[in-house]
């Protein structure tokens, strides 16, 4: 059986990396640039500049891209460090320092696309897999009735604050709720990650989108379908694909969160920001470290 795993593993293990490397081609590119100018550096050294700086001049433009689109969106990240190691690495003719720093860019614009892509995968997994009937419990059944008679097959959208569902063996909990058997095994891996299965007793929570063991469970709902926990996590992961907190390089994020002015009360040669040395571009105060600097060195700081 351990064996049949790994045979099984070693595919997957092999189109994962397939993917990785054909999202980014330019990693690829990289790589042969660098065997290429390699093989060529003893011999014709000339020729292997020039394939070194046509790589670079692209990694410089595609980056300055990067930047002015950060820029516009109101974001700013480390395209800017790549810009200027490109340029100083360049201008000390450090070529293969040069395609170094070249393959590095392109291998994180690589793990970050393969991370993308792995996080949609999962989150729609996550969207698929979630429940859209449930179970009700009929009003005259029994607390612990799984016969097919005692409940009714509805849409989860119908299910109400209150209601008794049954889960049998292998079906998605459908909805937040409180667990009204005894015992249940449940498995949160699908929400936590969790590997091994948990066993839950009478009056526990439970989380839509929890796998049901091998025994049927009763349960009653403490939240609507559109309020439970499946439903709330793709919701949170789209929002944090979709939104991003603009960095600064400054403690002066706004006009409105500057430290006191140095005549105000209580205010520091440590913390001040002196509005005269802070610029407002791109949309946001930043400032100078040089001037913080000669305030810590000021007497009495």
């Amino acid at each position: 059986t351990q064996q049949s795993s790994k045979n099984a593993a070693e595919p997957s293990a092999w189109a994962a990396t397939l993917r990785f490397f054909s999202g980014s081609p330019m990693l690829v590119v990289s790589a042969a640039v660098g065997i290429l100018c390699g093989i060529l550096w003893p011999h014709a050294r000339l020729v292997a500049v020039w394939i070194f700086l046509a790589l670079s001049l692209y990694t410089l433009v595609d980056e300055i891209i990067s930047i002015v689109n950060d820029f516009r969106h109101g974001h700013a990240g480390a395209d800017i460090l790549a810009v200027v190691a490109i340029v100083a690495t360049a201008g000390v003719q450090a070529f293969w320092a040069l395609w170094i720093i070249d393959l590095m860019v392109f291998t994180g614009d690589a793990i970050e696309t393969f991370a993308q892509n792995r996080a949609k995968q999962n989150l729609t997994a996550l969207v698929d897999a979630a429940p859209d009937i449930a179970h009700v419990l009929n009003d005259d059944a029994g607390a612990d009735s799984a016969s097919d008679a005692a409940w009714s097959t509805v849409p989860v959208g119908q299910v109400k604050i209150g209601d008794r569902l049954v889960v049998k063996p292998g079906e998605t909990i459908p909805i937040d709720g409180v667990l009204l058997s005894d015992q249940a095994t449940i498995d949160l891996s699908m929400i936590n990650g969790e590997p091994v299965p948990v066993d839950v007793y009478a009056g526990a929570a439970l989380a839509s989108g929890a796998i049901n063991g091998s025994a049927a469970l009763t349960m009653r709902a403490t939240a609507l379908a559109n309020a439970s926990q499946s439903q709330k996590i793709p919701h949170l992961v789209r929002s944090a694909e979709e939104s991003r907190e603009p960095q600064t390089s400054s403690p002066c994020r706004s006009p409105s969160s500057r430290s006191p002015s140095p005549s105000s009360p209580g205010s520091s040669p440590k913390t001040r920001c002196a509005s005269r040395r802070c610029s407002s571009w791109p949309r946001r105060a930043r400032c100078s470290s040089l001037p913080r600097w000669r305030t810590w060195a000021e007497p009495g700081a």
